[in-house]
């Protein structure tokens, strides 16, 4: 059975599962009603995230899944575009997020090119089955947490918020400045 939870198709239903509880968070939230159960949902919008995956729908559902918590998000499907994005607007992220297993540059890959770019990018890496001492280089990296798949969106950003609070751009204080 161990195989069933590292399998596409049972991450994606539970991921599609999660942006259905997010998006009826965000609407009691919005209609002022009790129960954002344990994704609090004080705006985070001074927070922009790189998201990066190559499985569009996980992609996608991070996206939505952070955007519907008050973040504001850019998805990159590949360590390359992620690059790109990174190029053009060196300080306009505030964390990366890496799935470690993508063709081409891997998580880690990606993370040692964008810290040319921006040596202080903090990263969360997302990983469904990676070889230890991948997990173990990416963790020596510095400013890194890494969440083993399939994951919920509110442990991603209990960690994303540790990387932010350690973040020497001035870090998580509740509310983004």
């Amino acid at each position: 059975m161990a195989w069933l939870a590292g399998s596409a198709k049972v991450r994606a239903m539970l991921s599609w599962m999660e942006k259905a509880m997010v998006k009826e968070r965000g609407a009691r939230a919005s209609r002022g009603e009790a129960g954002g159960g344990r994704i609090p949902l004080e705006p985070r919008g001074g927070f922009r995230l790189l998201v990066v995956d190559d499985e569009p729908m996980l992609r996608e559902i991070l996206k939505d899944g952070f955007e519907n918590m008050g973040y504001r998000v850019v998805a990159a499907e590949s360590g390359m575009v992620a690059l790109e994005f990174l190029q053009q607007d060196p300080d306009g992220f505030d964390l990366v997020i890496l799935d470690m297993n993508m063709p081409g540059w891997d998580g880690l890959d990606t993370l040692r090119r964008l810290r040319e770019v921006r040596e202080d990018i903090p990263a969360l890496l997302t990983t469904g089955y990676a070889e230890e001492y991948k997990v173990r280089a990416f963790e020596r990296a510095g400013r890194v947490a890494v969440v083993q798949k399939p994951f919920r969106l509110d442990r991603l950003e209990t960690a994303l918020r540790g990387l932010l609070a350690d973040s020497p751009r001035g870090g998580w204080k509740g509310t983004p400045s």
